[in-house]
């Protein structure tokens, strides 16, 4: 991943956008044709202000939960090794304090995949790529995060709805979570 562009007496760092576009030309210059594709995102934050710059390619989405409404952050373009050419769009959002980013594994789209939970408020985007129940239990979890509850309970909450989930053994893909909060000053 090539994050900066170097020359003597000086760099200069690469937006998220560029940072994917350049990692999905050399995918597909490597790929040939194995089919394969990735998911990614890539941004830089300010931990000064929270101020996050972020692309993605694929899905689904991030997810910023700031005083307890949700955003599906959804810059960025098609999965990598899909498409060549592609140029990624890079967005721009705020994590305030006691805000929460949550950055999702592909395989978040087939979790409690045979619930039928009523619809919850969360980002139609997001809801059109992962279950009611996945959106909602991750939004209410976030919640508590902004309210002073610790990353690493929630995440372990969710661990264990995940486990009584039928079927939750045999899972179609791998599914990573990463948590980054902002703590209030």
């Amino acid at each position: 991943v090539t994050t900066k562009l170097t020359w003597r007496g000086g760099y200069r760092l690469l937006s998220p956008s560029e940072v994917l576009t350049k990692l999905n030309t050399g995918f597909m210059a490597r790929q040939g044709t194995s089919g394969l594709t990735v998911s990614a995102v890539y941004g830089t934050l300010d931990t000064r202000d929270g101020t996050l710059c972020y692309s993605s390619a694929g899905y689904p989405p991030p997810l910023l939960v700031n005083s307890g409404v949700a955003e599906a952050l959804s810059a960025g373009g098609p999965p990598l090794g899909t498409c060549e050419g592609v140029e990624f769009h890079s967005g721009q959002a705020t994590i305030t304090p006691n805000g929460v980013l949550l950055l999702l594994s592909d395989g978040f789209e087939h979790a409690f995949s045979g619930d039928r939970a009523a619809p919850v408020s969360s980002p139609s985007s997001l809801r059109s790529l992962i279950t009611e129940r996945c959106a909602s239990d991750l939004i209410a979890l976030s919640r508590r995060v902004s309210q002073g509850g610790l990353p690493s309970t929630m995440l372990e909450q969710f661990a264990d709805s995940l486990d009584q989930d039928t079927g939750s053994l045999h899972q179609q893909d791998d599914m990573t979570l990463a948590v980054i909060t902002r703590l209030a000053p």
